[in-house]
């Protein structure tokens, strides 16, 4: 008898036989055999599983490598890399709510301002902040109305203060030319 099945069956056939101890040695021999043969291959599946995570961990794939019930070695390294993912994720989550509540308390200031000063201070603060094109809006507003004011008073000290104000202005090139036509 080579098989399990025809061990069993031998076993069935002559409960009593003079060979059912040999049979029975050769079938505890092939089901230890056969655990082991299974112990094996989950260990390599788990090594496989094991190698994915590790490759680009993420506390999904983490989680459910611990929830397969490795052994407990890999189970503790599992732990601490789900552990080190999780504070490190909660800590850019904190890091962000304290971005996002500065970018509000910063455009408040600017609103509080409400002057070209605050608006660019805003921007250099947060230039891909939640209200970055706002405060670009608001300074092009600001921008357009003190070179309209400056050409309605046209004098040369309008159009100074003008490009004080709006160096790179949408009217700077004109505000200069008058400043030269006016004290020429």
């Amino acid at each position: 008898a080579r098989n399990e099945a025809e061990l069993l069956r031998y076993e069935a056939e002559f409960p009593q036989g003079r060979h059912r101890r040999s049979v029975a040695e050769r079938l505890q021999a092939l089901r230890a055999a056969e655990a082991e043969a299974d112990a094996q291959a989950a260990k390599a599946l788990q090594a496989q599983a094991w190698a994915k995570v590790i490759a680009a961990p993420t506390e999904q794939g983490l989680a459910e490598f611990l929830a397969a019930g490795p052994d407990e070695q890999l189970a503790a390294q599992a732990r601490d890399m789900l552990a080190k993912l999780r504070a490190e994720r909660e800590a850019q989550e904190a890091r962000e709510r304290q971005r996002s509540e500065a970018d509000v308390a910063a455009w408040k200031k600017a609103e509080r301002g409400a002057n070209v000063e605050a608006y660019r201070q805003y921007l250099a603060e947060f230039p891909d902040g939640r209200r970055a094109v706002d405060a670009r809006q608001v300074i092009d507003e600001l921008d357009a109305e003190a070179g309209k004011k400056a050409s309605r008073t046209n004098t040369g000290v309008a159009y100074r203060r003008y490009l004080e104000e709006f160096p790179a202005g949408k009217r700077a090139d004109e505000a200069a030319l008058r400043i030269g036509r006016i004290e020429t």
